[in-house]
C-alpha cells in the first residue's frame, strides 16, 4: 500500500506546478504510477525534494473513518525562502481515483496542507491551507 501512496501524493504535488516554475535550480523527478518512493515538488519555483526515502504515508481505515497522511523533508531547507517540510493529512476522507480534492482548513471532512519553514532551530513559521489560501489534490491512480 505504501507505494501506492506514494505514487499518489508523488502525483498531488507534481499536479501544483505550473509552466512558469523557475528551471534554473534543481529539476523534479520524472512522475511515475510504479511507487518509485519520490516525494518532490516545486514550491514558488523553487525545487522540494525528500532524498531520505523514509518520509511517512498512511491510509488507513480506523473506527469507520478513512485517515491519510504523507509528509517529506528536504535536507536542503537552508535555501531561504523553502519549507523545509511539507505534509498533507485527512480525516474521514473516502479516496477516489480520477477525483480532484480542495486542500482546506484542517477539520473533519477535509483534506489540508501545511508547510514548515525554518529560519533558526527555536524559529520557524507552519502556514496551512485553508478556505482562503487553498490547494488541490488530484488522483490520477489509486487502487
Amino acid at each position: 500500500m505504501k507505494p501506492l501512496l506514494v505514487t499518489f501524493a508523488l502525483v498531488l504535488l507534481l499536479s501544483g506546478c505550473s509552466k512558469d516554475d523557475d528551471d534554473s535550480n534543481d529539476p523534479l523527478p520524472a512522475a511515475t504510477t510504479t511507487g518509485a518512493g519520490v516525494f518532490a515538488c516545486k514550491i514558488n519555483g523553487k525545487t522540494f525534494i525528500d532524498r531520505t526515502r523514509d518520509f511517512n504515508c498512511y491510509y488507513q481505515l480506523i473506527d469507520g473513518k478513512y485517515y491519510f497522511g504523507i509528509g517529506g523533508i528536504d535536507e536542503d531547507y537552508k535555501r531561504t525562502n523553502t519549507p523545509w517540510s511539507i505534509v498533507l493529512i485527512s480525516e474521514n476522507v473516502v479516496f477516489e481515483e480520477g477525483q480532484t480534492y480542495t486542500l482546506l482548513q484542517e477539520t473533519d471532512g477535509n483534506l489540508t496542507g501545511k508547510a514548515i519553514f525554518s529560519f533558526s532551530t527555536d524559529d520557524y513559521f507552519s502556514p496551512e491551507t485553508s478556505a482562503e489560501y487553498t490547494g488541490e489534490l488530484t488522483l490520477t491512480r489509486f487502487g
